[in-house]
Order: structure tokens, then sequence, then C-alpha cells
């Protein structure tokens, strides 16, 4: 193993589902970006996937340099933030470096995060977008730099996130290198997330800053067909309404109460006078695909960019409204549902060491490079369940 990896003792850390089509590029990036270089290994947790990703992943742990590789198999799919978390727990270096499935490194990604990472502990990449791919490229990146007009300004140097800062500019953990313990101690405060990222990160830097550094970056894919691309958009709203919506009360907050005054106003006038209904419908129509210009640098990407637009902006209202629910539901089991009895509660307590013995044995088990998490009928956990209701 060559020193430099031991010296940063660093695990990579990459969830997928159904990303089978991008795992081989994936592969040859981590090898040709030196990444496989400076990290003691690289850990694949798949979340549950129903297409080919076992079997690409277990013919790249058969192939060369695939001693590098530990994977782990999840019986279902568990959502990224579960994904992210069983991954820092089998990883054993004392940073992890998380990636996403769809992005490719540089040639020079692994010597520029070295050098960034023996100067800081937490770290997160820039995500650059080739436009001209296709619409969805072109869309994603252009209505991000208008959103985060802010950030792409500010992160053409150096800068440091704070909890004091932290709200005024993009995060995520597509490409961030953070403290192993310090992910699984924030992780600990919560059972589950709807949002992988925003706000466990922000409880992350009130204990080590994260700082962006120009220098690390890596070339991200969003979804490429409009079938995916609408289903992530929809999928967001949950995470959405947790933090921008419960949990701070920031810019979007107040432009997500403002869109609903304007929707209940319109819903209101439609129910009230139905003649005006399609007109009404037809004029939010135009001003949602008009409002493309807003962040196009020309006509033709306005023209290109506009029915997309309007897909984006009705599937994300949409998903508001489905995060509130969801949100609302997930708040009411945990204040009321919680409060059932002190045996629910006891029995829950022994769920939970039934769980953290079992994950104790995955994490003594360091010997084996791939780990298959078991359903109940494995013979050892129900040892484990066994023993734990015993006590």
């Amino acid at each position: 193993m060559p020193s430099i990896a031991t010296s940063l003792d660093i695990s990579v850390v990459i969830p997928t589902f159904n990303m089978s089509a991008f795992l081989l590029d994936l592969w040859a990036s981590l090898h040709k970006s030196g990444v496989l270089d400076i990290a003691r290994e690289i850990v694949v947790v798949n979340d549950g996937s129903t297409d080919r990703t076992r079997e690409v992943l277990n013919e790249l742990a058969g192939g060369p340099r695939g001693e590098f590789l530990r994977l782990v198999h999840m019986p279902k799919n568990v959502g990224r933030f579960r994904a992210r978390l069983e991954g820092a727990k089998v990883a054993q270096s004392e940073r992890i470096l998380f990636l996403d499935t769809r992005l490719v490194l540089p040639d020079n990604f692994g010597e520029r995060l070295a050098a960034v990472a023996k100067a800081h502990r937490s770290v997160m990449g820039h995500v650059d977008i080739d436009i001209t791919r296709n619409v969805f490229c072109l869309y994603w990146d252009r209505s991000h730099r208008f959103i985060f007009r802010r950030h792409f300004q500010d992160s053409r140097r150096v800068l440091t996130l704070t909890k004091d800062n932290y709200d005024l500019y993009l995060k995520g953990t597509g490409v961030l290198l953070c403290e192993r313990e310090l992910f699984l101690k924030t992780s600990a405060k919560y059972g589950d997330l709807f949002s992988d990222d925003t706000l466990l990160m922000k409880d992350m830097v009130a204990t080590t800053p994260i700082v962006l550094c120009p220098d690390v970056r890596i070339q991200w894919v969003p979804r490429e067909n409009a079938r995916d691309f609408i289903a992530r958009i929809w999928d967001r709203g949950p995470g959405f309404v947790e933090y921008h919506v419960l949990e701070h009360r920031g810019r979007f907050f107040w432009i997500v109460f403002a869109g609903g005054l304007v929707f209940v106003s319109l819903v209101g006038f439609s129910l009230a006078v139905p003649p005006v209904a399609p007109l009404l419908a037809g004029g939010a129509l135009v001003v949602t695909a008009a409002s493309t210009a807003l962040f196009a640098k020309s006509v033709r990407e306005a023209v290109r960019m506009a029915p997309l637009h309007v897909a984006v902006v009705a599937t994300f209202g949409a998903s508001i409204l489905r995060g509130l629910a969801v949100n609302a539901q997930q708040q009411f089991e945990r204040r009321y549902c919680s409060k059932t009895g002190r045996t629910n509660r006891k029995q829950s307590r022994r769920r939970g060491y039934a769980v953290e013995q079992w994950v104790g044995i995955q994490r003594r088990s360091r010997m084996s490079s791939h780990i298959e998490y078991p359903m109940t009928g494995n013979a050892i956990f129900r040892r484990v369940l066994s023993n734990a209701f015993r006590r």
C-alpha cells in the first residue's frame, strides 16, 4: 500500500442505486485520477438495486485492483442517508471521502485532494457540469448558477463553511471529505432523514468547518432522461421541506410561502369563477415558461429549456405539497405514536441494541471485503435478536 494512503488514512464511500450503467466509467475514473493511490479502500454500498449493479460490482471486485473494493449489499432500498451511513460504519479509515456514482474525476484529482486533505480535515469539492451534453445538464447548470449566484461567485477562491454562513452556499455529499467519527456521531442524532446532506452537514460544520477548495473539482452528470430527471425532482420535496420549511426560515421558506399564497389564490378564484380557470392556467403556464429567460444565456437556450422548466416547476410544487404531508406524518408519529406506553419504548431500545450488536459483529469482521446484510431469517441475526429481547 502506498505510504501516502497510510498517512492520509481515507476510505472512499460510494452509495449507488440502479446505476449499473455508470459503474464501469466510475471505476476507470478512480484508477485514472489517482484516487486508488491515496485511498485505503473503496466501499461501495449497493442500496437494494434491481438492475445489474450487483453483477457489475462483483466483476470489478474480481478484476484488476479489485482488492481495494469492499462491497455492501443492502437487501432493500433504504435511501441515500442510510446507505452512506452503512458505508461509513464498515469503513476502516479515520476519514471518509463520499462520492456519487454519476461523476467523472479529473486525472489529477487524487493529487489535488491529497494536498488539500493534509491542510484541512473536512473538504467539499466543486461540481462542474458539461452543458453541451444534453438539455438536462444545461438546465441544471443554468438554474443553479442563477439561484446560487453568490455561491458561484465566492467559491472562485477558498471558502470555509461555518455555522454562520452555512445557509448562504450550496452544499452536498456528492464529493465530501470528512472525519468518519464526526459523521457517525452526527448521524446518530437522527433516526432517519429525507435529505441526505443539508441538515446533517449543518450539524457537522458546527464542530468542524468544511473547506470548499476550487482545486478539488469533479464532473457530475444529472439524470439524462425526462422520466428519471422529473422523478428526482419529485423525490426532493420531503427533504426540501424538512430543512428549508421546517428547520430554517431563509429565502426558500419565503419563496414557498409566497408561492403557496399565489397557488391558493388562483385555485380559490378558479373555483369561485369557473369560466376563468382555463385562462388562469394558461397564463400561469406562459409566465412559467417565460421565466426561463431569467437564467438562460440566449433566446435559443430559453426556448430549449422552457418545456423542461415548466415540468420542473409543476413537479417541484407538487413535491413540496407531498413533502409537507410526509413531514407532518413523520412529526405526528414521533410525537404521538412514540407515547403509546413504556413497553413500546423499551422494545424500541432493545431493537436498537440488537441492531448495534449486529453492526458491531460486522465491524469486527474486517477480513471479508463483501458484506451481505441478511434478512431476519439469518441464523446469526435471529440469535442476536433473541439475546436482545431476553435482556
